[in-house]
């Protein structure tokens, strides 16, 4: 029994190798969020989110070293064009599109979202495509994938009221100084909460897309680093842990 008991904890640990690899510092790796509950948010100095918790949780996982006052909040803009740039930088979360898909690689899905254009029930909008939203004044965070979505769609920049952040653009359209916003509805109504701004008072008037969110990776970064990170997301789906982490931030 006891060469049995032994041969079992050889295998599990040569598995364990071959799964997640320990120590994985071949490169020195950079981590960036953006400021966006749920998903992202800093709260007493330290990032916190389903998005960041869950990155923690598969670092772990995967031995890939990182502390959670590792990871770096930046407007989306100065984010996205660094982890483009940069070796090693990881940004999280981002919407996989088509325009995106040869810029970075990638470890998910995380979290499947709505995009799309949200306004003041009040206003009783009627948008049945983007022509027509073109002709109305929208807030959107720059290089934010729904900025891309609208775009790609045939608004004009001229249409656009361009932000660093979602919060700018919420307080704008709570003043009426917008006539809807570009967002994802998750993250829209969980912001507006936090700005105390009632969700049920707004309302999704045309939908862009419904893209699934991943973490993003510089495309120099390690094939290692990537794969053993996927391995260890699909392994919190498979036993849990991934469920009570995105159920702790989004209801």
């Amino acid at each position: 029994m006891k060469l049995k008991s032994l041969s079992q904890s050889v295998l599990f640990f040569t598995l364990s190798i071959f799964l997640f690899p320990v120590g994985l510092t071949a490169q020195n790796l950079s981590f960036l969020a953006e400021e966006n509950p749920p998903f992202n948010t800093v709260k007493d100095g330290l990032p916190q989110g389903a998005a960041t918790d869950l990155f923690l949780a598969i670092a772990k996982k995967a031995g890939v070293a990182v502390e959670r006052a590792d990871i770096k909040t930046q407007p989306w803009a100065r984010a996205y064009e660094t982890a483009q740039k940069d070796a090693g930088t990881i940004l999280f979360p981002m919407a996989r599109t088509p325009a995106r898909e040869s810029l970075f690689l990638w470890v998910g899905p995380i979290y499947k979202v709505q995009i799309g254009l949200i306004a003041p029930k009040a206003k009783k909008l009627s948008i049945p495509d983007a022509q027509t939203a073109a002709k109305y004044k929208i807030g959107t965070v720059k290089d934010g994938a729904p900025e891309q979505a609208i775009i790609a769609a045939g608004v004009p920049l001229t249409s656009l009221d361009r932000a660093s952040d979602l919060v700018t653009n919420l307080k704008k359209l709570q003043a009426g100084r917008l006539d809807m916003i570009a967002f994802n509805a998750v993250a829209a109504a969980y912001n507006m909460a936090a700005q105390g701004m009632n969700s049920a008072d707004y309302e999704v008037v045309f939908v862009m897309s419904e893209p699934q969110l991943y973490f993003a990776f510089n495309k120099s970064t390690d094939p290692a680093v990537i794969k053993s990170l996927q391995t260890a997301l699909d392994a919190t789906k498979a036993d849990g842990s991934y469920d009570k982490i995105i159920k702790m931030f989004i209801k």
